[in-house]
């Protein structure tokens, strides 16, 4: 544990929290498989965004989701489900 100030100031510790950090959490790691199924549950109980319009409009939401989440969506399961997206 680092703590910064004097040595000779005299301060106690009270408490302490452990902290993580994954700068890749859905890449790889422990808790991946679990958050990235997680995440697709989510986009796709969710419907698709109100400025998505088109197929083609789909077509780039799920590519989009794809290169910045790296989670693959099934087009035909995205429909609004309230009870599964709480799950999720």
């Amino acid at each position: 544990m680092q703590f910064r100030g004097d040595a000779d100031s005299h301060y106690k510790v009270l408490r302490f929290h452990e902290v993580w950090h994954w700068d890749d959490w859905a890449v790889g790691g422990f808790f991946a498989p679990i958050i990235k199924s997680l995440l697709k549950m989510k986009h796709e109980t969710t419907d698709f965004p109100d400025y998505v319009k088109t197929v083609a409009e789909e077509d780039a939401f799920i590519e989009a989701i794809k290169k910045h989440e790296n989670v693959i969506l099934d087009k035909d399961s995205i429909k609004k489900n309230p009870p599964i997206r709480l799950i999720a």
